[in-house]
């Protein structure tokens, strides 16, 4: 070890609550009662602790849960947000105990003790190998194969990730099938072994993402168009969660749930031809999530402009505002795009991840942000008449 961590000292990690992280209970299968899982709990209280030994490691070393005992006393939402604090509180040789504590925005969920061991990895591999056998094999994770989707095109080249929104007759307007796609494509990114060290996403066509789509939703009742849009606003915080760089190649529309899409990212190139808006009030709802990306982005001023007085924004414009990073003629959007990912392979993987991850960690932009209050608002909304007027409105062209 390069040091020993002072005792007392802490470290802390905090993530909003994912559907992989929860467990559905009731006896309804339609409508369960999701709550943060005990297991999900425990990773996160491990994974805090791991962070504060972080920094004293040598390069061949890492460590390891020895033992953890936990209580979990109280429930969060889906979407909610969890805290996980780890204090250092004794320090035995190459072992360190832990008094673990969680909190969600209602008070403590959680509290244990839990001891780690700092390990050589190459001595630690060793151990493994021995201990591998045809029983053991098959516990071992493997990567899942590269997702083969239809409303989403994508690829996996020289650790390069290109999604593609592959519905070009409807400018890529998102629906259910394009969420599924997005949700396939999340699960392989964020497997422990993916070799990915970049994702660009763009869209086929003539736009990037007219937003969601409008026809579909129309055709829906309340109830499934708001879990619906729970699900795309995970998508967009897996997205940005995801520790690898994210570009998104913009061109033309880029509405409404496609802007939340694109925000997701680190950095958003687009052509003189795009265009960016929040038309989602003219429909009769507030955007749905993600909407502190925006905040973050461009500030409140800019936000309402986007969002209450329905402003439609250029490329050039959202350039000098603080929306997208670069712009650029139509025709070097591609080129311009290849310098963004070869100037973030350049970057060291783990720096660039753990700068991300302590950017989102400094409050409400990007990640951070409260989805179970915004996807609230939408659902108070969706089910108003005024909803239903709205995409009628739209469908029959009277309110673009």
């Amino acid at each position: 070890m390069k040091s020993i961590p002072s005792v007392p000292s802490e470290a802390r990690r905090r993530i909003e609550v994912r559907p992989d992280q929860t467990i559905a209970l009731g006896p309804r299968a339609d409508a369960p009662v999701e709550v943060f899982s005990t297991p999900s709990l425990i990773l996160l209280l491990e994974l805090a602790a791991k962070d504060l030994l972080a920094p004293h490691l040598e390069a061949e070393e890492d460590s390891v849960g020895v033992s953890v005992e936990i209580t979990h006393t109280a429930p969060t939402p889906r979407g909610g947000w969890v805290e996980a604090t780890a204090r250092l509180v004794a320090v035995q040789g190459r072992q360190f105990d832990f008094e673990l504590l969680a909190f969600d925005a209602a008070g403590e969920i959680g509290n244990g003790r839990h001891r780690r061991a700092v390990v050589s990895l190459s001595k630690f591999e060793d151990a493994l190998a021995k201990r591998t056998s045809p029983r053991t094999e098959g516990l071992t994770p493997t990567l899942p194969a590269v997702p083969a989707t239809v409303a989403v095109r994508g690829g996996v080249e020289a650790g390069v990730a290109r999604l593609v929104l592959n519905r070009p007759g409807s400018l890529n307007a998102m629906d259910r099938s394009m969420t599924g796609d997005l949700e396939a494509w999340l699960a392989y990114l964020e497997h422990p072994t993916c070799p990915v060290r970049v994702v660009v996403l763009s869209g086929e066509g003539r736009a990037f993402c007219a937003g969601e789509d409008i026809k579909e939703n129309a055709a829906l009742d309340a109830d499934a168009s708001i879990a619906l849009a729970g699900r795309r606003g995970q998508v967009c915080r897996r997205l940005a969660a995801l520790p690898h760089p994210v570009i998104a190649q913009v061109q033309g529309p880029c509405f409404g749930g496609g802007l939340m899409l694109a925000l997701a990212a680190d950095l958003l190139v687009a052509s003189h031809s795009a265009t960016f808006g929040l038309p989602e009030v003219k429909l009769g709802w507030p955007p749905a999530y993600t909407l502190d990306a925006v905040v973050a982005r461009v500030g409140r001023l800019g936000a309402r402009r986007l969002a209450l007085q329905g402003e439609t924004w250029t490329a050039a414009q959202a350039l000098e505002l603080g929306l997208v990073d670069r712009a650029v003629a139509e025709n070097q959007l591609p080129s311009e795009g290849a310098r963004a990912v070869n100037d973030v392979l350049r970057l060291p993987a783990l720096a660039f991840a753990e700068t991300k991850r302590l950017l989102a960690d400094l409050g409400p932009a990007g990640v951070g942000g409260d989805l179970g209050r915004t996807l609230d608002a939408y659902a108070r909304c969706r089910r108003h008449p005024d909803a239903a007027a709205g995409m009628r409105a739209f469908l029959e062209g009277r309110n673009r």
